[in-house]
């Protein structure tokens, strides 16, 4: 009887240790030696720039929602992010 119980507590442990290896997995692609994350996790930077009314130019960012955005500066140096409506 404490054969069988060590057994399924093993299995157990087993199976949630299988299950949480598995589910960080997700959203990464093996090929060869090298992984490659297919999902967009962190926002990432495009060679577009945005030019305002001033004639000021800003790098234009890709959030991991595909939002588009630059970062700004308020009069108070506080950095934001300013989302662009595209046409």
């Amino acid at each position: 009887m404490k054969r069988i119980a060590i057994i399924t507590v093993l299995m157990i442990a087993l199976s949630l240790f299988l299950f949480a290896t598995c589910s960080i997995a997700q959203g990464v692609r093996k090929e060869g030696n090298t992984y490659i994350a297919t999902k967009v996790i962190y926002d990432t930077a495009t060679t577009y720039t945005y030019r305002d009314v001033n004639g000021k130019e800003y790098p234009m960012f890709v959030s991991k929602n595909g939002k588009y955005y630059i970062w700004r500066v308020s009069k108070k140096g506080t950095k934001y992010k300013y989302y662009l409506k595209l046409n």
